[in-house]
C-alpha cells in the first residue's frame, strides 16, 4: 500500500531498484517464446510473454 512508502524506504539502506528475469526457448518447428517478469521500479512489478512464429526460408520470393 502507498500509505506507508515512508516506512518501507526507512526500514533499510539496502535495496534493489530494478530486476528482471528473461527465459527463452524453442517450443517446436518454426516456434519460440520468451517469458520475462521482474520488478519495474519500487512496489511496481510486472509479467510478459511472446510468441514467436519463424517460417522456413523460402527458395524463390513470392509476389504479394
Amino acid at each position: 500500500m502507498h500509505t506507508y512508502i515512508g516506512d518501507y524506504l526507512s526500514e533499510s539502506s539496502l535495496s534493489i531498484e530494478n530486476l528482471q528475469y528473461t527465459r527463452t526457448g524453442k517450443l517446436g518447428d518454426n516456434w519460440y517464446a520468451m517469458g520475462y517478469g521482474g520488478l519495474l521500479e519500487m512496489m511496481y512489478v510486472g509479467a510478459g510473454g511472446e510468441l514467436l512464429y519463424r517460417p522456413p526460408p523460402q527458395r524463390r520470393a513470392h509476389p504479394p
